[in-house]
């Protein structure tokens, strides 16, 4: 399809814009920007404002944008939005042409029934009045927009995908996998071809196959592919391929241009983590989306400046908290050879602010997870899932299963990665911490507890090593490949006893005790690594180190 920036030329207006207020514009207020943009961070702090040591005090509120665009002929056209935070609607010339909750994950509207040749009207409405973070979230459309327009038969944006099937030095076989699209009312008779370039821009490998469109068809093309003396990915060596994929008809095409790596993972308990046969340890550090002082607009030569900067201090892994990454930041990873943890949310159904992505959780969680994994599939620097963030409901019985729910779906898009999760351990079983002292032998009976609490911290990790708090979460553990342990270093060892096949990473942990828990690291292969908070100086958050 031809695929056009659409960041530059939009307007910018506080309020909502509804039909209300549109009878009262002031126009002295109207602001054109280029996007990314982000409409928070310029705003005076409030310090009285609620939540704002989450946010840093800057304020909360609803925006939208405007911008008039041109079409030159009918078909089909899509909108994409790489993030925009949060709660955004979409108009156009005044026709509701969709809807996104989630803050983080992108989404693409098909805009053809609204669009016609000619000046066309385009409003985008954010709805960010409410408290919804624990952190600095930016406001707006904070990522890349793109327009695409397309013939009857088109490649569907972000349409291909790729899955090293094998692959070690002498071959590598590589699936591919195109979904097409037909507008056409007759049957069409097409042919998908690959020609695969390596960095140098040689032509490695190339194929051609037919395709037989029915009207009005969507349909997904697939081949295997074989690479002689394939140049492997690795943190060291992140080789990238460029694939142009091109679907021809008569004396018509179009064409998508993608980039991808080759390699294989392998998890188990005697190797740990391995990336093309060789085990590999995660010295990982956490990260916020926003880029510190500039707000949370993603600017890919700043997130490029981010990642060579902590692999320059020795890190080969981030873990994105607590939210799905942007397109620039995994492209940034796979060009420099970072390993990316990219995380589905910091809640599920229990909230931690009053309108944070618990307040729309069961209403988008699935097409969030598969938001997620169409962003990250084609990315060999993305080496695991996190299905969440100190999740509460991890030793609620009931609660947990919707973690099963979300793990079932990643896997059901793509079984070549490792689903992990951070647990908070006190958090989690917050309301049985009693009973389990009691029945450890801590404390006589429930009641006493501040016997507990008396004991200070030694006590409380002395609980939290024990084998009645790994039962209480035993549940959520299973429905993981790794278990993410948040703050409890503690829990390697007697893990190791209490279950033998388990795999663990530190998904947060202290920076002051990074040479303690590497010790655990070095010491154990079942502990693939560690993940500090932080490794990137943030917003938000205010007196958390106090």
């Amino acid at each position: 399809m031809n695929k056009q920036a659409f960041d530059r030329d939009w307007l910018f207006h506080k309020g909502a814009g509804t039909a209300l207020e549109n009878m009262s514009v002031n126009t002295s207020e109207i602001v054109s920007v280029t996007l990314p943009h982000d409409a928070m961070i310029l705003n005076r702090r409030q310090k009285d404002l609620p939540y704002g040591n989450c946010v840093g005090y800057f304020p909360y509120e609803t925006v939208h944008y405007t911008k008039t665009f041109c079409t030159e002929e009918a078909g089909s056209t899509y909108l994409e939005f790489e993030g925009v935070y949060m709660n955004c609607t979409v108009y156009i010339n005044n026709c509701l042409a969709g809807q996104h909750i989630n803050g983080y994950t992108p989404f693409l509207l098909d805009i053809s029934p609204f669009v016609h040749t000619g000046e066309n009207k385009l409003k985008v409405i954010v709805r960010n009045g409410v408290p919804s973070s624990r952190w600095y979230s930016g406001t707006g459309i904070y990522r890349d927009v793109f327009l695409y327009q397309g013939k009857e038969i088109h490649i569907a944006p972000n349409g291909v995908r790729f899955t090293t099937l094998q692959a070690d030095t002498e071959l590598a076989v590589v699936r591919m996998e195109t979904e097409l699209r037909s507008t056409a009312q007759s049957v069409t008779n097409a042919k998908v071809q690959h020609r695969i370039l390596n960095g140098r821009g040689d032509v490695v490998a190339q194929t051609e196959y037919p395709v037989t469109m029915l009207p009005a068809e969507q349909k997904i093309a697939g081949c295997r592919i074989e690479i002689e003396n394939p140049e492997l990915w690795n943190v060291d060596s992140p080789n990238l391929y460029t694939c142009v994929t091109t679907v021809q008809w008569g004396n018509q095409k179009d064409t998508q241009t993608d980039r991808f790596g080759i390699r294989t993972l392998q998890l188990d308990t005697r190797h740990g983590l391995r990336i093309n046969g060789v085990s590999t340890k995660l010295r990982g550090g956490c990260i916020h989306h926003d880029l510190g002082i500039v707000g949370a607009a993603s600017f890919r030569k700043l997130e490029q400046r981010r990642i060579r900067a902590l692999k320059a201090a020795g890190y080969n892994a981030v873990r994105c908290a607590h939210f799905p990454a942007s397109k620039a930041l995994l492209e940034v990873c796979d060009e420099e050879g970072i390993l990316v943890m990219n995380e589905f949310s910091d809640a599920w159904t229990s909230g931690k602010t009053d309108f944070d992505y618990a307040a729309f959780f069961t209403g988008c969680w699935e097409q969030d997870a598969e938001a997620l994994v169409k962003t990250s599939y084609n990315h060999p620097s993305v080496v695991m899932y996190s299905v969440g963030n100190e999740i509460p409901e991890c030793a609620n019985r009931i609660d947990v299963q919707w973690g099963k729910k979300i793990a079932d779906k990643i896997r059901s898009l793509d079984d070549t990665r490792y689903l992990t999760g951070g647990i908070n351990l006190p958090l989690s079983i917050m309301d049985q911490i009693p009973a389990m002292a009691a029945k450890e032998g801590m404390i006589s009976n429930p009641t006493e507890i501040n016997t507990l609490l008396n004991g200070g911290m030694t006590m409380i990790r002395k609980l939290m090593a024990s084998k009645s708090v790994g039962e209480a979460v035993a549940e959520a553990c299973s429905h993981l490949d790794i278990v993410g342990h948040n703050y409890a270093t503690y829990r390697y060892e007697p893990e190791i006893a209490f279950y033998p096949h388990r795999v663990m990473v530190g998904s947060e942990t202290y920076p002051g005790a990074l040479d303690a828990n590497w010790e655990m690291v070095e010491k154990h292969p079942r502990v693939l690594g560690d993940f500090s908070w932080t490794a990137w100086d943030y917003l938000g958050e205010a007196g958390i180190a106090s």
